[in-house]
């Protein structure tokens, strides 16, 4: 073998292992340590949901994506639909760790095996909820970057990392974005309404205060961002609440400003508590901003995914849905969705930091390692609430 072909090899033998990795992890999680195909809760209702589309039934849901997969890919392969659910589960998971890597292997300079490490830990990381580890109160109020017992949210998450790396890499271009840029960033648009909304309400408020603080920029840049995200991204949306809100498909709702209303359904009423939950929710990018505080400001992609998490705490601590919706918890999908992109972003923003030529700063070791430390903390936090999902099948 030549050497182009042995740097090849190497080159994917990382990636291979974390995809195997990752697929044998949740494969064991989802189907609850291998005992069943169908874990409990949202499962069973989007499964079911599924096979009466399979069946010839009217579309129910204005997110058809994970269902149109499952009664396609059922139809193809004569495998029962719960069973193509967890495998459309499990590969949504493995892409959202390899959409991570390759992302972590360019801010890392190509260290392929930090870069495997950490989007491993992004699969799992979660708030650090060991203060309140009672039924529902270890979930509710916080904001779980991977939760894990609906199958629609666990499919959004590689298209949302996704859509937000492209708006990213449009915003730091130098030179005009291709229009092949504006038309992947469109599809992902599209995927991402389709997979849930839960993410794209969020990225678009966020586009728009970044566009504001930026000065109202007029360029390629945001052409191709209006072009591709905020236009496409709107109309969807729009159509999305006309179906919720106007049809006969879902059950009669309005959306209204109701601060912790839903939280409060599940939990005490305990406001300060909530306050402490969102904080322990986020406690690794709270600690990579304090550590670079003035690069983490001018960091256009960081600032980006903060204020979509900003956009997606306000829904999910402040908007619900009345009448028997309102349990449903909805718009909780979105902090959580967030949550998930934004460490992400904190993860590529400090692993650029950690380059060779950026840790000669005084203090830059120390600033590392708290970083590092707080990301350790939410992984053993998340290794701890998977464990208990397999187990259990409850996410909350």
């Amino acid at each position: 073998m030549n050497a182009l072909g042995r740097g090849r090899s190497a080159g994917l033998l990382v990636p291979t292992l974390l995809a195997a990795t990752t697929l044998a992890a949740f494969s064991w999680i989802l189907t609850l340590r291998f005992t069943t195909l169908e874990p409990y809760q949202d499962f069973c209702f989007h499964d079911e949901v599924a096979a009466d589309l399979a069946a010839g039934e009217p579309l129910e849901l204005p997110h058809p994506l994970y269902h149109v997969l499952v009664a396609t890919l059922a139809a193809v392969s004569g495998f029962a639909v719960p069973s193509v659910g967890i495998g459309v589960a499990v590969l949504a998971q493995t892409c959202l760790a390899l959409v991570a890597y390759f992302d972590l292997r360019a801010a890392a300079g190509g260290r392929a095996a930090v870069a495997a490490l950490l989007a491993l830990g992004l699969t799992v990381v979660a708030p650090l909820y060991w203060l309140t580890p009672a039924s529902r109160e270890f979930y509710f109020g916080y904001l779980f970057p991977n939760a894990l017992h609906s199958p629609t949210i666990i499919l959004l998450r590689p298209f949302a990392l996704g859509l937000f790396l492209g708006c990213a890499g449009v915003l730091a271009a130098a030179a005009d974005p291709p229009s092949a840029r504006t038309a992947g960033l469109a599809l992902l648009t599209l995927l991402c309404a389709a997979a849930k909304p839960s993410y794209l309400i969020c990225l678009l408020p966020a586009l728009g205060a970044a566009w504001l603080l930026e000065g109202r920029p007029i360029d390629r840049r945001w052409s191709a961002l209006a072009l591709g995200v905020l236009l496409p991204g709107a109309l969807i949306a729009a159509a999305q609440a006309v179906f919720t809100l106007t049809t006969d498909r879902m059950e009669p709702t309005t959306i209204v400003l109701a601060p912790l209303k839903v939280v409060f359904i599940y939990t005490h009423r305990d406001v300060a508590l909530v306050v402490v939950k969102l904080a322990l929710s986020v406690v690794f990018p709270v600690a990579v901003v304090a550590a670079f505080a003035r690069d983490a400001v001018r960091d256009g992609a960081l600032r980006l995914a903060w204020l979509a998490f900003l956009a997606g705490a306000l829904y999910a601590y402040g908007l619900a849905e009345t009448g028997p919706r309102m349990s449903h918890g909805n718009f909780l999908w979105s902090g959580q969705a967030a949550a998930a992109v934004l460490f992400a972003a904190s993860a590529r923003f400090a692993l650029a930091r950690a380059r060779t030529g950026e840790r000669e700063a005084p203090g830059a070791y120390l600033r590392l390692a708290v970083c590092g430390g707080a990301f350790a903390l939410h992984v053993a936090s998340g290794i701890g609430y998977a464990v208990h999902f397999a187990r259990t099948g409850q996410g909350f």
